[in-house]
């Protein structure tokens, strides 16, 4: 991993504005982790923010704060 690869909660926070702004219509895609989605891709956003979420509570009870790549949770 190096230093330029995204944290969970940098990833999360990218995830969130994505549904947003694709659920406002305010985009016609959106990159997340240098993944770009569509409307049609929300259900995979809302499992990318799910997986995220869940990863961020794993961190959180053993006090890490990791870096991530976007592959390692969404299966890329």
């Amino acid at each position: 991993m190096s230093a330029s690869d995204p944290t969970i909660a940098e990833l999360l926070q990218q995830a969130s504005a994505a549904i947003y702004a694709l659920l406002t219509h305010r985009v016609a895609s959106y990159t997340v982790g240098g993944i770009s989605y569509t409307y049609q891709d929300l259900d995979k956003l809302r499992k990318l923010r799910a997986d995220l979420l869940e990863e961020s509570a794993n961190d959180a009870t053993t006090g890490t704060r990791r870096m991530i790549r976007l592959g390692d949770i969404a299966g890329t």
